[in-house]
Formats: structure tokens, C-alpha cells, sequence
């Protein structure tokens, strides 16, 4: 199995079953479309269910599955069906010795992320921009991590990057 961090021994993805996380996530899939779990120093997991009406015009349309860029892929029905992806995004690297307080990174993790929501609504939609967000918030709860404050005094120099 993969790591859960490329860089880190944060043990590897098998904590997504062992620890249940993946068989909670897909029964809420159909009540909530997308969601996104947090997982601390293992990274961040997105789930999205796409209908199937929608899914042609999403940069998913063409994929499969793919262990090594950690997404997997589940289709319905052709006609019918919804298409279910989930995706681990690794944590971002940080020693233990930059950690200053824990306070707030998930919250930034969280707003950055809604930040980029508001300018796209679409954006699980298309992979690209999904990963450009997700790897902008965990670089928002990495600056919270360095920081005494809960809200880093650095956090407005990564929006232009957004």
C-alpha cells in the first residue's frame, strides 16, 4: 500500500478501511455530495459523487482509477448510475520541530478551502483545480501550524496564489 505521506512515516493509506473511514464516508454520499475529511498529519480525503448527467462535462468523465495518483473511481448504471471518486491528498510536510500550536490549522484548512468553493463552484468537478485548492488550504493549515496565532499573520500572502 501507499504511503499516507510520501515524506513522512504516518504509516500507510490501509488506516482509510482499518479505521473505517472509507465504509463512513460512501453511505453519506448519497445525502451529501461531496464531502471532505480531514485526517490530520495523514493528509485530507475528498469524496464527491457526480450524477450521471453531469459527469460527461467533468474532467472526471475519462478517468479510472489510480492508485498512485490515489483516486479511486466507481461508476453506476450507464444510464442511471452516479460516478463516485474518492481521493487522499497527502499532508503537506512540516518537521515536528516547525509546529508551534495546532490551533486552528483544520479552521484554515476549512476557509481556505470554502474560499476557493466561492470562486468556483465547480470545483470538484474538475480534478485540476480541486488538487490546486486542496494543496492552497493545506498550505493555509501549515502556516496556522507555524504560527503562535490561530489565524496565521501570513495566511493573506497565499490568496493570491488561489
Amino acid at each position: 500500500l501507499l504511503p499516507a505521506c510520501p515524506t513522512m512515516d504516518k504509516g500507510d493509506l490501509s488506516f482509510l478501511i482499518n479505521e473505517g473511514v472509507a465504509q463512513m464516508i460512501v453511505p453519506l454520499l448519497p445525502i451529501i455530495q461531496h464531502l471532505v475529511i480531514k485526517c490530520g498529519d495523514r493528509g485530507v480525503i475528498v469524496a464527491m459523487r457526480i450524477p450521471n448527467a453531469n459527469v460527461r462535462s467533468t474532467s472526471w468523465a475519462s478517468e479510472q482509477s489510480n492508485v498512485f495518483r490515489r483516486y479511486i473511481i466507481g461508476r453506476g448504471e450507464v444510464e442511471s448510475g452516479d460516478t463516485v471518486v474518492l481521493q487522499h491528498f497527502p499532508a503537506v510536510p512540516i518537521g515536528r520541530d516547525e509546529v508551534v500550536s495546532v490551533t486552528g490549522a483544520g479552521d484554515n484548512l476549512v476557509g481556505a478551502l470554502c474560499a476557493a468553493i466561492t470562486r468556483d463552484q465547480n470545483l470538484f468537478y474538475n480534478k485540476e483545480k480541486l488538487e490546486a485548492a486542496i494543496r492552497v488550504a493545506q498550505e493555509a493549515a501549515v502556516l496556522s501550524l507555524r504560527s503562535i496565532r490561530a489565524i496565521s499573520p501570513s495566511l493573506g500572502d497565499i490568496r493570491h496564489s488561489m
